[in-house]
Order: C-alpha cells, then sequence, then structure tokens
C-alpha cells in the first residue's frame, strides 16, 4: 500500500494530496492513502523523517513531491510486480 504522510503546516503537502487523486483517478486499483503525522494515533514510522514522504511497504519511495508520472510508474510497477511487499524492482 501507498502511504503519504502529509501534516498541516508543510505547504508543499497540498501537491501530495492532489498527486493522491491524480494517482486514484488513474490507477484506482492501487491501495493508497494519506495519513496525517500530526494525529495522535498516526502510525508514523521512524523513516518518515519529514513532510511529504511517500512510502511503498514501508520502505521510502520518495522524500517530497515526485512528479505525477514518477509516481504512477513507480506505484504501478510496484503493486503489479507483488502486491505489498515494496521489493519488486523497476525493470530496465
Amino acid at each position: 500500500m501507498l502511504r503519504i504522510y502529509v501534516s498541516a503546516h508543510c505547504r508543499a503537502c497540498a501537491t501530495a494530496r492532489r498527486r493522491l487523486a491524480q494517482l486514484q483517478a488513474r490507477r484506482p486499483d492501487i491501495p493508497a492513502r494519506l495519513v496525517d503525522v500530526e494525529a495522535p494515533d498516526a502510525p508514523v514510522p521512524p523513516q518518515v523523517i519529514g513532510t511529504p514522504t511517500y512510502t511503498w511497504g514501508g520502505r521510502v519511495l520518495f522524500r517530497g513531491n515526485p512528479t505525477e508520472r514518477e509516481l504512477i510508474e513507480r506505484v504501478s510497477v510496484l503493486h503489479e510486480g507483488d502486491g505489498e511487499g515494496g521489493d519488486a524492482r523497476r525493470p530496465g
């Protein structure tokens, strides 16, 4: 699953929210959700050191915002390669 860690004070997180909407519009089959790091019960792993941070299967994919294309291509490969394990490699 793609998790995008965001916070209210983060200016770049508005773009992260747009990236999630773009991903869901083009690839609704890919599981994804936003995690507000400021929520009291938010599960924030230690590798999330700032916002926005994009993770898959516990592994950091991006710190900061990728382009729409980068995000869709990367998570498509991961999703099709091994579901949520996060170990698939981009061919090439």
